[in-house]
């Protein structure tokens, strides 16, 4: 048994999924290879969950870190809707009893009975592998505010306070990101190639300055 206060992913999850396919990631919380994976259909949140609870809660010992594994085990290849999910953030003791119940005793009081629910890993693995490469020196790289907005407005007041890490891998890819004092967490967002390729954005600035000098 363990003690552990789940992030509120729940909050970045798109509003409206029913529309999406059964096996669409974007519906919830996908869990792979111990990420937490949130998709939209402009940014894409990778949060580690070892790194974050071993550094939130403190584990040092073996046996803690034994139940942690259990847990992340559990959840690893399966997607969570958001009301489940909603439930593992309000803090409690978890214990897995067997491959479909998490007993949580705490805030909440109760036992979660999983319904398995698998997810298309393919989407999640080639929008990674679309934003893999070696960061690029570009003169400029466009990319969508909302997005970012959300992840930092939804994530709380400490990443908020932090300092944010951009690498360009192309003008007109995606834009990867993490941050500094929270590091278990890694963002991908779409470029918008439209506004990357527009020329004379910044011309009212050198105009402003040959004013300010006479020139």
């Amino acid at each position: 048994m363990i003690v552990l206060k789940f992030p509120p992913l729940n909050k970045l999850v798109m509003k409206n999924t029913a529309e999406l396919e059964e096996l669409d990631p974007k519906r919830g919380i996908a869990v792979l290879n111990g990420y937490a994976v949130v998709m939209s259909h402009r940014s894409i949140i990778f949060f580690d969950l070892h790194s974050y609870f071993v550094h939130e809660n403190k584990i040092t010992d073996p046996g803690v870190m034994d139940d942690l594994k259990e847990v992340i085990d559990f959840m690893n290849g399966n997607l969570f809707l958001t009301a489940f999910w909603e439930e593992l953030t309000k803090g409690a003791a978890i214990e897995i009893t067997d491959s479909e119940t998490m007993k949580l005793k705490g805030v909440v009081h109760k036992d979660l009975h999983y319904e398995q629910k698998p997810y298309e890993q393919s989407v999640i693995i080639e929008a990674l592998k679309q934003s893999m490469g070696d960061p690029m020196p570009i003169p400029r790289s466009a990319l969508y505010v909302e997005p970012l907005l959300e992840i930092l407005s939804k994530l709380g007041p400490k990443v908020k306070k932090d300092t944010i890490a951009l690498e360009y891998v192309g003008v007109n890819t995606s834009i990867r990101f993490t941050f500094d004092e929270s590091p278990w967490i890694y963002g991908i967002i779409s470029a918008d190639p439209m506004v990357t390729n527009k020329g004379f954005m910044f011309s009212a600035l050198g105009i402003l300055y040959a004013e300010i000098n006479g020139e």
